[in-house]
């Protein structure tokens, strides 16, 4: 499975407006949320044509089930370049699908560490993102407990932290609204 877009700085783009400054912007990948079901297919249709790729976040798409079956139609009806959701059995679904699948923990203590290492050990999604992402001094422990690729997400002040997060994580997702004009 080809993934290498899942890798540095990866936009956040939160509702159709800021999908379209996305759009012009040289970014090549997205983490798309907050967008109504009715508009994917123009959504898809337009990153196409601007050779743009897009992540899906299954939770935050308005008027999508965000279960196994709201996954497999997305899947079958867009295949995006993959989807993050905090649910296994979506995450499991997506794997069937082949669509690249991440997995969302948030970290608030070592319980939330425990069951999250537990719930990706049973979905075995293609990477995790780890939110909030500000846990750079925690990195062996997450690799540790999770055995997976990590993606850092949520609370990332700006360009400068995000690059010292890269050389821990494999991918930093961050709002979009705080990468406008630095592309």
């Amino acid at each position: 499975m080809d993934n290498e877009y899942i890798r540095g700085v990866i936009p956040a783009v939160d509702g159709i407006r800021a999908y379209g400054e996305f759009l012009e912007s040289d970014l090549p990948v997205c983490v798309l949320m907050n967008v109504h079901i009715a508009l994917l297919d123009s959504v898809f249709r337009r990153a196409k044509e601007k050779e743009k790729k897009i992540i899906l976040h299954i939770d935050r798409i308005n008027g999508l089930s965000d279960d196994e079956y709201g996954a497999e139609y997305v899947s079958q009806k867009y295949n995006p370049a993959g989807a993050i959701s905090i649910k296994p059995a979506v995450i499991s679904a997506l794997k069937r699908k082949h669509i690249t699948a991440i997995q969302r923990i948030f970290l608030i203590d070592s319980f939330a560490l425990s069951k999250s290492a537990e719930a990706v050990a049973h979905a075995a999604p293609d990477f995790v993102e780890v939110m909030p992402g500000t846990l750079l001094d925690l990195v062996p422990t997450l690799e540790n407990a999770l055995g997976k690729e990590l993606i850092a997400g949520g609370l990332i002040p700006d360009l400068s932290y995000a690059g010292k997060l890269l050389q821990s994580f494999r991918a930093v997702t961050m709002s979009f609204s705080k990468l406008k004009g630095k592309t």
